[in-house]
């Protein structure tokens, strides 16, 4: 009987007493489930914002760096070789004992400096190299000419040896022919 009582004052007295609170908090967890909802998708949207921005970012700075790297290799890198390239012909041209002085001269006439007008220091250091060079054409010009002038002078050398010899050589045909005359003379 107890039990019968209970179950008719449940459902009686106690769930019609309990319904309108039930149903207010039903619409409170309702109202919070929403809310929650759109705190999520406001986050999935943020979130996914801000991937993008990151990805965004992240290829800017890869856009970034390989502009860097292009100018850096094409722009320093590359200039620089060529111009210890031309340093380093410059000096076999310059020091470089080989040839004669117009095959020296021919050489480093032949050498091309690059980036003389370029402004920055890459520039000053093409600018260099080419006094450089203007200087070395000076320098090897000047050395053809001494060399053809001591050519010129050992030609000289060898041409009035040869004269001296062959001076002696007929002053003493003379002389052993005036001695035979007079032994010739003497004995007749």
């Amino acid at each position: 009987k107890d039990i019968e009582a209970i179950a008719r004052f449940t459902v009686n007295d106690m769930y019609p007493a309990i319904d309108p609170g039930t149903e207010a908090i039903g619409e409170l967890i309702e109202l919070q489930l929403a809310q929650a909802k759109d705190i999520a998708l406001a986050a999935f949207a943020a979130d996914s914002k801000a991937r993008l921005t990151l990805i965004g970012v992240i290829a800017f700075g890869l856009l970034v760096w390989g502009v860097a790297a292009f100018y850096t290799v094409f722009g320093v890198v590359r200039p620089i070789n060529r111009s210890v390239e031309t340093m380093e012909h410059l000096a076999e041209a310059i020091a470089g004992a080989g040839g004669d002085g117009k095959t020296r001269l021919a050489n480093l006439a032949a050498i091309t400096v690059d980036g003389t007008g370029r402004k920055d220091e890459i520039g000053n250091m093409a600018r260099t190299l080419l006094t450089f060079k203007e200087n070395g054409l000076e320098g090897q010009r000047m050395r053809a000419e001494l060399e053809k002038d001591q050519a010129g002078r050992q030609q000289r050398a060898v041409q009035i040896e040869t004269l001296i010899s062959d001076f002696e050589h007929s002053s003493m045909e003379v002389v052993t022919s005036v001695a035979t005359t007079s032994a010739q003379l003497e004995a007749s």
